[in-house]
């Protein structure tokens, strides 16, 4: 933030409450950029300190809790932007030390979005135009020649790959058949922990191919 003020030549603190700035720099005898220090919200006092005194300005600084995202109610959309979305999450809005604050800027990637803050915790947005968009999987691939490859693969958002949730397992079969339009089978898979005890077991097994005395 920018203070504004006189006699700031060799200033040699800057808090915020009671707090240390992170950082600050004296610009000249009457202005100094300074950076916020972590705080717990609500308003606090700014103070320079001199070596002829210091200055303190009440009531000049007021932190506002961070806000959060706990889900988007759509994650896909067409490049021409115009999809409702609707942000549910925390802190979007609210009073601090008596004062009012709101969300001021929601951003799609690095795009800004035009959005209505419902309450403090919706945001009402309409998604802007963008690019389209990739995603990064691992896929497991395996051939009519009975060739397997693995490996990760940068997917179109629209790829059924891209589009899983939680523990699902997704198999795309693209054959004679199933080739303009891949039949796509989806569902809950074992989970975390059944995984990774199948992996160790695949290691175990390898270990004692290899030789290994278990």
């Amino acid at each position: 933030m920018t203070i504004t003020g006189t006699d700031f030549t060799g200033a040699t603190a800057v808090k915020f409450g009671v707090t240390n700035a992170a950082s600050f720099t004296v610009n000249s005898d009457t202005q100094i950029t300074a950076v916020t220090p972590a705080h717990a919200d609500g308003q606090v006092d700014v103070s320079v300190t001199t070596p002829d005194g210091t200055a303190i300005s009440t009531n000049a600084f007021v932190y506002v809790p961070p806000p959060t995202i706990t889900s988007v109610s759509q994650d896909l959309g067409p490049t021409t932007g115009g999809t409702p979305v609707i942000v549910t999450g925390t802190n979007f809005k609210g009073p601090a030390s008596g004062i009012s604050w709101t969300t001021s800027l929601v951003t799609f990637g690095d795009t800004a979005a035009a959005c209505t803050v419902t309450d403090a915790t919706h945001l009402s947005c309409s998604s802007p135009a963008h690019a389209a968009g990739t995603v990064l999987r691992y896929v497991g691939r395996i051939t009519a020649r009975g060739e397997a490859t693995v490996g990760l693969a940068e997917l179109d958002a629209r790829h059924a790959f891209a589009n899983i949730a939680l523990t699902d397992n997704v198999v795309r079969f693209s054959t004679s058949r199933y080739c303009d339009n891949a039949l796509i089978v989806q569902g809950p898979g074992a989970g975390p922990a059944v995984t990774a005890g199948g992996v160790f077991a695949d290691l175990l097994r390898l270990s004692a191919y290899l030789g290994a005395r278990l």
